[in-house]
This record gives C-alpha cells, sequence and structure tokens, in this order.
C-alpha cells in the first residue's frame, strides 16, 4: 500500500487504487460463478439477491484491517472522520440491481429442437420396417445407427447454441454490473475529491 499523505492528490490516487480489486474482485466473482449458478437462479429477484450477496461479501473487506481496502479506510477515519462516516455510509448503502431476464438453462426453441430430432429419428428407425414384423435386420440396424447419429448431431448443436446464448448473456450481465459498479465508483470519488 502506498504511504497515504496529506496531499489531495494521492486521497484520490489512493482511493482508485483500492477501489479498482474491489470492484474487479466483484465482477470476477460473478463472471466465473454466474453459468454454474444458473439452476438456482429463476428470476430477477434471485439474480439479484446474488449479486448482492457478492457484494455483501466483499464490503468487508473495507472493514478488514489486514486489506488495503480496510487500512485505507482506518487512516482516512482518523484523519477526515465526517468525510470518511460520508464515505462509509454511501458504501454501505451499495446496493446492485440489474433489470434483467434469468437465463434459462433450456429454451423452448431448444427443447422443441430435440424433440424435433428424435421424433424424425423415432420415424426414420420405422420407415419401411414391416410393423407386424420386428426382426432386427441391416436395414433396420442402418436406420437406426443413422437415427441415432441424427439426434446426436442436433443436440451436439442445440447445446452449442445454448452455451453461446449463456456466454452472451453473461456478458451483458457483467456489462450492466459494471455499469452499476461505476456509479458507486463515481458517487464515493465525489466524496473523497471532497477532501481540501
Amino acid at each position: 500500500m502506498l504511504k497515504i499523505t496529506q496531499d489531495i492528490q494521492d486521497w484520490n490516487k489512493q482511493f482508485e487504487i483500492v477501489w479498482q480489486p474491489f470492484a474487479n474482485k466483484i465482477i470476477y466473482i460473478f463472471s466465473s460463478e454466474y453459468p454454474q449458478k444458473l439452476k438456482l437462479i429463476k428470476s430477477n429477484e434471485d439474480l439479484n439477491n446474488y449479486i448482492h450477496d457478492i457484494v455483501k461479501f466483499y464490503l468487508k473487506m473495507w472493514q478488514d484491517e489486514k486489506e488495503d481496502q480496510g487500512i485505507w479506510l482506518e487512516i482516512l477515519m482518523r484523519e477526515y472522520p465526517i468525510i470518511a462516516q460520508d464515505f462509509v455510509d454511501s458504501l454501505n448503502q451499495m446496493e446492485i440491481n440489474i433489470p434483467s431476464q434469468p437465463v434459462f438453462l433450456w429454451s423452448i426453441k431448444e427443447i422443441g429442437a430435440i424433440a424435433s430430432a428424435m421424433l424424425i429419428g423415432i420415424i426414420i428407425l420405422l420407415w419401411g420396417q414391416n410393423m407386424s414384423n420386428f426382426n432386427i435386420d441391416l436395414i433396420t440396424l442402418r436406420q437406426g445407427i443413422i437415427s441415432v447419429g441424427f439426434i446426436y448431431t442436433v443436440f451436439s448443436v442445440v447445446k452449442k447454441i445454448r452455451e453461446k446464448r449463456i456466454e452472451d448473456e453473461t456478458n451483458n450481465l457483467i456489462k450492466k454490473l459494471t455499469s452499476q459498479i461505476e456509479i458507486y465508483h463515481e458517487k464515493l470519488g465525489a466524496i473523497i475529491r471532497t477532501i481540501n
């Protein structure tokens, strides 16, 4: 940690230095965990509660004397108690709400594509099959292999589309999260800039 001085520029610079790791940790945890949490996130409220839990966890950094954020805030409290209290009050009010529809693991279109592939696979398998005689012959075996291959191919394509959709939505949410965090960055930075 850089030595804190009475110089206004240093306080602003120090704030930037301690803010960035805090903000980056929130964004990193969200971006790395969100795709695995999709089964639990069923609504916009669930999404915002999940983000709130992450923010709440990392807000503790500002109270921890072993973290740069906690050390910086402790010094600010000693040097400028009124400004520090305004800073803490604003920091504790940090609440991020992202208006977004949750990403469902499988969309109706994806389920429909897989179901259609299975139906077509069954039709291919039964096509030409003598319904009164279910003997397995070479033609039936070939049709079965074609059916399974077709279903597998459609499933693979749909799975890739699903993964891309989840990645795009995660990136979109990260942009929204970053924007919301930036609002607090500006608000808290304005408080620090009042040091004279």
